[in-house]
């Protein structure tokens, strides 16, 4: 069973990086907005998403808001806007491809 408590044991260290980057806000963080359509299936698809990569929590959080400003305009009735910040560990788990 060494390879399953390898990767458990890769898996905890990866989690406490986590921890440790979103308590400090220091490293590289991701501020993306995503333009979101409500189906009539009852489900949001992703119609489009920008990003701008970052050197800490605090400039994403600039960036985001800034993002956000930009593409207001796309908000409709089934349309929406949502912003967030994410570390760019989180932002390879996601795998999300340059798009933006």
């Amino acid at each position: 069973y060494r390879h399953l408590y390898d990767a458990l044991a890769q898996m905890g260290e990866d989690e406490l990086e986590l921890t440790r980057r979103r308590n400090s806000g220091k490293g590289v963080w991701y501020a993306f907005v995503e333009i979101l359509h409500a189906r009539e299936e009852g489900y949001l698809e992703t119609i489009r998403r920008f990003h701008e990569r970052c050197e800490g929590r605090k400039a994403a959080v600039i960036a985001a808001r800034r993002l956000l400003a930009e593409h207001a305009n796309r908000f409709d009735e089934n349309v929406s806007v949502e912003a967030s910040v994410i570390t760019d560990l989180e932002w390879e788990i996601r795998a999300y491809p340059d798009d933006g």
